[in-house]
């Protein structure tokens, strides 16, 4: 496949080079297995692409959309798990990287130590009700490609992120 994108910078074209090769030197048939994408996202973070668009001020690498882009594409392309994965974990830093509550979450999330899912509240499989202070109702579906993730519900007044039910 190639890429239908805007043109690369030699460093994009690099980036996604190496991440052929990652891919193809894993020689991985992903599947939803945990165990597997959490061990490859695990590597991606060691060399600093798992979460490469994120802002440096939050522990990102502070890539552009662009080179953000070619990343995902490549990850997803061989393995969309781990694509879908890096994504979420873009996402939840962005949103949680500067809030002092979630630091520790945000670090893990860096490193691949978590992973989160990411919800949009509105979307018709959540029906939650906020009273006075704690949600409740059901999230029907998740896809975080992980066994625990915590949960971002995206489209609350405040950042929420629970981790097994709790905040």
């Amino acid at each position: 496949m190639s890429w239908l994108g805007p043109a690369l910078a030699e460093e994009q074209r690099d980036l996604a080079t190496m991440l052929d090769t990652f891919t193809v030197d894993r020689d991985v048939v992903l599947t939803d297995n945990p165990h597997v994408v959490g061990a490859l996202a695990t590597e991606l973070a060691e060399l600093g692409i798992w979460t490469l668009g994120t802002e440096e001020r939050h522990g990102g690498g502070g890539a552009d959309r662009v080179t953000t882009a070619v990343a995902m594409e490549r990850l997803g392309r061989t393995w969309p798990a781990l694509g879908w994965a890096a994504t979420q974990a873009h996402a939840a830093i962005d949103v949680l990287g500067g809030d002092d509550r979630f630091s520790d979450v945000v670090t893990a999330v860096h490193t691949a130590d978590a992973a989160v899912a990411v919800v949009d509240t509105t979307s018709r499989h959540v029906r939650l009700v906020s009273s006075a202070g704690p949600l409740h109702g059901s999230v029907d579906r998740i896809d975080p490609a992980a066994e625990a993730p915590y949960l971002l519900l995206l489209g609350t007044t405040t950042p929420r992120c629970w981790s097994n039910g709790r905040r």
